[in-house]
């Protein structure tokens, strides 16, 4: 391995990298961009972290509904990182900010690593690597602090450290650790790639350093009981039943897996298919897609299967020769990448198999892990190609230049805005009501303790997850209405029966109606000049 310094030119490989990231925060932030839906839900939990309310493990997650068992994501790193941002700069621009400051870390990580790995070739992979990803991504969704959207980046870290580690790096294995508790912590639908890729990488490094016993066991050790003595302390000492033991009852329940033709098809369709990972494929390679009459999932767009399975096979067969090669010459330095790659690969597609569908059918955000390993892919196939094939018709210096050519392109397109219609993004038409509905609350705050009625809300609504941020930001007695949501609002937060208001969300058709005892908090014109309200209720009233 080269021994370089991580020098001025490496600083500005890494500040030109996260510039695109850098861009999409300032535009979010100027035009006041709220935390819409979920994400409002996701900067209440950041603000509540180091008080009385703090989470001790992330969000209520909706394969709940499937399983019958209320669990949340296993750990609040995330919530942790956002906190950074929310606690100084309030819910609204925080969570913007801590979003973009996760990417940013990630694709600095990123670089890093590859540097570590294979000098001033590595860290150049790598960024052209986490540009492209950002790439895809598009501008908006790199400063999206909602986990299926903010945690593709981190996890091309984790790939990156993963490949550092598995060289016999053992400085790699904390980032590897933390940065993969964080991923598979905030999002379960990423716990069998990274544990695949971290068990793999771990005994590559065991392997390839004579003192890797000595050293890496505590590293992985101390590593592993930060990022998890959270979620550890309150299974054995929180109130009622803990959410790790939820996590394992619901994991290992009788849910009906995708299975293997489901799984290869949506393997194929982002690996081996164009536009593969590019942008394009974020906002459609995967379509939604509820159940048919027949319990069925026929997702329109998605590669067939004896297609899929060609490609994927092709692909496999591909990354196994490259192994297979580069070990036999006995560099590491072009082996190391495709291993870890063949390992995600293999661990994607047996993710894809046993993954449950929700119970609306289909999304793409439980796949997003994906495109990382996309990226990772061709990161790998291209370093065996600049050592084995271009290095021996073209100079170093053209080599250079070519790379350098692509990583400014590839800076240069993620300057411009691209939006994507997902995820609460989906509903940015509502931003302007979102705020300002946000802004009465916090000033009319709550006259006691008022538990949040939902009953009337539908799927994936865009103003009730703000709302409550806005209350819990200024500390108005808002708790969840039923147990489920206590799961989402925080234990402290939980109905106790004694309160004398409720609070309504309302939109659409009937928003301004009110019944006896009802009384309109906050009001906005929503998109198509629809009509919401935050409609608050006086219990005592309507009983009499």
């Amino acid at each position: 391995m080269p021994a370089l310094r991580f020098d001025r030119r490496s600083a500005v490989t890494v500040g030109a990298a996260v510039l695109p990231i850098v861009l999409a925060a300032v535009r979010l932030v100027v035009s006041h961009r709220a935390p819409i839906g979920d994400n409002g839900l996701i900067a209440l939990r950041a603000n509540d972290v180091l008080t009385a309310n703090h989470p001790w493990f992330g969000t209520w997650t909706s394969a709940s509904l499937s399983t019958g068992i209320d669990f949340n994501n296993p750990s609040p790193l995330h919530f942790d990182v956002l906190a950074l941002f929310v606690k100084p700069f309030g819910v609204a621009a925080g969570a913007v900010l801590g979003a973009a400051f996760l990417n940013a870390l990630a694709v600095g990580i990123a670089v890093r690593q590859g540097f570590h790995f294979a000098g001033r070739r590595g860290e150049m992979l790598m960024a052209l690597g986490a540009v492209a990803l950002s790439f895809s991504l598009g501008s908006e969704m790199l400063a999206d602090p909602w986990q299926p959207h903010n945690l593709v980046l981190p996890f091309f870290a984790v790939l990156a450290c993963c490949v550092s580690l598995a060289a016999g790096r053992w400085s790699s294995a904390p980032w590897a650790v933390l940065l993969g508790s964080l991923v598979l912590g905030a999002h379960l639908s990423f716990t069998y790639v990274v544990l695949a890729v971290l068990a793999v990488s771990l005994v590559m490094a065991w392997r390839r350093s004579p003192d890797g016993r000595r050293r890496g066991a505590p590293l992985v050790g101390v590593s592993g009981l930060v990022a998890w003595s959270q979620p550890i302390l309150e299974q054995f000492f929180g109130s009622g039943r803990g959410n790790l033991g939820r996590v394992l009852q619901a994991t290992g329940g009788d849910q009906k897996p995708l299975g293997l033709r489901m799984g290869v098809r949506l393997v194929g369709q982002v690996l081996t298919s164009p536009p593969w990972w590019l942008r394009g494929s974020f906002a459609s390679a995967i379509p939604e897609t509820g159940y048919s009459p027949d319990g069925s999932l026929r997702p329109k767009g998605l590669m067939s299967a004896p297609w899929a399975t060609v490609g994927v096979l092709g692909l496999v067969s591909l990354l196994l020769v490259l192994c297979v090669v580069t070990a036999r010459r006995g560099t590491s330095v072009a082996s190391t990448p495709v291993l870890i790659a063949t390992t995600a690969v293999l661990a994607a597609l047996a993710t894809a198999t046993v993954m449950p569908a929700g119970v609306l059918g289909l999304a793409p955000h439980q796949v997003r892990w994906l495109w990382p390993i996309g990226a990772l892919v061709w990161v790998a196939v291209l370093n065996v190609i600049d050592l084995g094939v271009v290095r021996a018709r073209v100079s170093p210096d053209v080599r250079q230049r070519l790379v350098l050519v692509a990583f400014a392109l590839l800076v240069l397109a993620n300057l411009p805005t691209h939006l994507s219609d997902l995820g609460p993004y989906d509903s940015r038409a509502a931003n302007g009501a979102i705020r300002s509905l946000m802004a009465q609350v916090s000033k009319a705050g709550l006259p006691g303790p008022t538990y949040f009625d939902g009953s009337n809300l539908v799927f994936a609504e865009p103003y009730s997850g703000p709302v409550l941020a806005a209350l819990a930001e200024v500390g108005a007695p808002i708790r969840a209405g039923d147990a489920s949501f206590a799961r989402q609002l925080g234990e402290h937060r939980r109905r106790r029966d004694d309160e004398r208001y409720s609070l309504q969300v309302r939109s659409g058709d009937g928003a301004t109606d009110l019944d006896v005892g009802e009384s309109v908090l906050a009001s906005a014109t929503g998109p198509g000049n629809a009509p919401v309200t935050v409609v608050l209720k006086d219990l005592s009233v309507s009983d009499a």
